[in-house]
């Protein structure tokens, strides 16, 4: 009996070992609103810790604040950090990541040299704040450079881009990684500049993915992208977003596709009123890459060549359900210019309307295949070719149930050169 009894303890105490309620992390704890305080809080927080800022304080700094080197939460309650605005104030990145795992949260960044640098194998998730008026030589607001082991990349979501700038590349965010690609969700990105390319994002990476994010009134300079500039090994997924009113001075208005990457993948956006000093208004698909989009209108964009979208020489654009309309190319392809003898255009459903280019194809001008099935091709106008001038010999076109009317002076040239396509 006793043998029983002592059996059933121990197993009643190895029950309970096995469902004991898990460790509480430690509290955060509260900094007062202090630069100095803040700046002691974190150097002297352990691993894993957690500070919570004063509500709405506005810390104002000096100096950067010491770098975080480990696992590190800092909930803002709307508080902000921001570099001093008094005269002699010295330019420095208010926050460093240097190979720790900082996680923010509705805390905002002002007036930094960079407000945020993620170097050495650094990670950075981001959720809420604005950052404005900062600036840096790439990424005006966070600056992110991982090629080691971990090949992160930050991840930012409902936060607020405003006024930020680069002398270099990605006036808001620059994302370079062997691998990873950055994730932006829920983000709002206005009026960011960069003397390079990507007005808001500059991203290097290996499948990036932005979501239900806006992009209005960025700029870039002659490296292209006024909004996104991508080069993704596995291509970079746009969803819900909206790529209204940025400018370039090089290709791509709203976005550049870079050479040698897998493209972009748009779903059920907005890509309009863009402007590029060079080719695509809306979309440059650079030299070998795929653009794909899908349930997207493609709008009142402004380009050289290919108002709407550009696509490459070996390029391949995909478009599905897709509005390409109201766009203007000052030379050739005011809707949509497929530049080069291997470049590949399938259309399924959609329409390509009321676009206009200087020179020729009003609506389309293409040098390689392109494919159209019930897309409507309408009301277009250029000197030559209001709805499509076809440029080269031995080239495609298939039309099926995608019929060319109303297009000025004419729908197709050089005449017989686009099968069932008549004046």
């Amino acid at each position: 009996m006793k043998k029983k009894l002592a059996a059933s303890a121990a197993f009643t105490a190895l029950l309970a070992v096995g469902t004991a309620a898990p460790a509480q992390a430690a509290p955060a704890t509260n900094v007062p609103c202090s630069a100095t305080a803040l700046a002691g809080a974190i150097s002297s927080v352990a691993s894993g810790g957690r500070l919570s800022l004063a509500t709405g304080c506005a810390y104002v700094l000096t100096a950067g604040l010491p770098a975080v080197t480990q696992p590190l939460t800092i909930t803002g309650h709307g508080a902000t950090l921001q570099r001093s605005d008094a005269q002699g104030t010295p330019a420095f990145t208010i926050l460093t990541v240097d190979g720790g795992n900082l996680t923010l949260s509705k805390l905002s960044f002002r007036n930094g040299n960079g407000a945020i640098s993620v170097i050495d194998d650094g990670q950075l998730t981001v959720s809420g704040g604005t950052f404005t008026g900062n600036s840096a030589p790439n990424g005006g607001a966070i600056y992110s450079n991982s090629s080691g082991a971990n090949l992160s990349a930050p991840q930012v979501t409902g936060a607020t881009f405003a006024g930020n700038t680069a002398t270099g590349s990605g006036g808001a965010i620059y994302n370079y990684s062997v691998s990873a690609g950055i994730e932006v969700s829920h983000c709002v990105f206005l009026g960011n500049s960069a003397g390079a390319g990507g007005g808001a994002i500059w991203e290097f990476g290996y499948g990036a993915g932005v979501t239900s994010s806006s992009f209005r009134g960025n700029t870039a300079g002659a490296d292209g992208g006024g909004a996104l500039w991508l080069s993704e090994n596995l291509g970079a997924s746009l969803g819900q977003d909206t790529i209204r009113g940025n400018t370039t001075t090089g290709d791509g208005g709203g976005i550049y596709s870079a050479e040698g990457g897998a493209g972009v993948f748009l779903t059920s956006g907005a890509v309009d009123g863009n402007r590029a000093g060079g080719d695509g208004g809306g979309i440059f698909s650079g030299l070998g890459t795929g653009s794909t989009a899908s349930g997207t209108a493609i709008e009142g964009n402004t380009a050289t060549d290919g108002g709407g979208i550009y696509a490459d020489e070996g390029g391949i654009a995909t478009l599905t359900n897709t509005r390409i309309t109201g766009n203007y190319a000052t030379r050739n392809g005011g809707g949509l210019d497929s530049s080069g003898t291997f470049a590949d255009v399938s259309l399924s459903g959609g329409v390509i309307s009321g676009n206009r280019s200087g020179a020729n194809g009003g609506g389309i001008y293409l040098q390689g295949e392109t494919d159209a099935t019930g897309t409507p091709v309408t009301r277009n106008r250029a000197v030559h070719g209001g709805g499509i001038y076809a440029d080269g010999p031995g080239l495609t076109v298939n039309l099926t149930s995608s019929p060319v009317t109303r297009n000025m002076p004419d729908n197709c040239e050089p005449p017989g050169s686009v099968a069932s396509c008549t004046g």
